[in-house]
């Protein structure tokens, strides 16, 4: 995806709030948007505008040792949606191959779309299994608006109705058969002619009618399969 065509959106990060009951010396919880939700350490992500964002937007950051994220939705009348309970940002959580890549998340091809009519902010957990890395994060963490792609269905709708217009051409519907004839003639003069010798420039000429013929040919099949 080319990022020049890309608008960054303004956000803003806060740290999650810690559970209140954890002790200093436990491990750092936070406090869930809903009452199931758990996570590990996570980040709070709300956007700087009163305008609301198309549908198709993209975050895109930094990994560092993260190996899958939760994304929770909150919503402006309080309620949450869960977009992705464990989305995969390492193949293999002991190896640090592709442990700190940059990472692009489309927003509305996550296993639940967000919905950007009624979102509020975003709450992100992070997720490490692997005892091998002390530390995993997200940097620079990005939100865009990422322009209109066509969608596949119009491309199928508009090339079904060309493909109908050359169906309904009277050339492949009416006069397939003469094409075929003339394919026919076109082949034989040259058998005939290729033992007698004839001049190239005829040769190159009836070179071409065959092909065009053939491909003539060759279309209407396909139209009629």
């Amino acid at each position: 995806m080319d990022m020049d065509s890309m608008t960054e959106l303004p956000i803003q990060i806060s740290p999650l709030p810690v559970h209140p009951s954890a002790s200093p010396s436990a491990p750092s919880k936070v406090t869930s948007p809903t009452a199931d939700a758990t996570g590990c350490v996570g980040f709070k992500l709300s956007l700087l505008t009163p305008r609301k964002p198309s549908l198709h937007c993209c975050l895109v950051f930094r990994n560092f040792y993260v190996a899958s994220l939760r994304i929770i939705q909150l919503n402006t009348d309080g309620s949450s949606t869960e977009l992705a309970s464990a989305y995969p940002l390492m193949q293999h959580v002991y190896c640090e191959d592709d442990a700190q890549n940059w990472q692009l998340v489309k927003l509305d091809q996550l296993p639940v779309s967000w919905n950007p009519h009624v979102f509020d902010s975003f709450c992100v957990y992070l997720s490490q299994t692997s005892p091998l890395w002390e530390t995993w994060e997200l940097r620079d963490v990005k939100l865009y608006m990422t322009p209109l792609e066509p969608k596949s269905e119009d491309n199928d709708a508009l090339a079904a109705t060309r493909l109908g217009s050359v169906e309904k051409s009277p050339d492949l519907s009416q006069h397939g058969s003469s094409a075929e004839v003339r394919l026919t003639q076109l082949l034989e003069r040259r058998t005939s002619r290729s033992s007698a010798g004839t001049d190239s420039a005829v040769n190159a000429v009836e070179d071409q009618a065959t092909r065009c013929l053939v491909l003539v040919l060759r279309l209407r099949e396909l139209l009629q399969q």
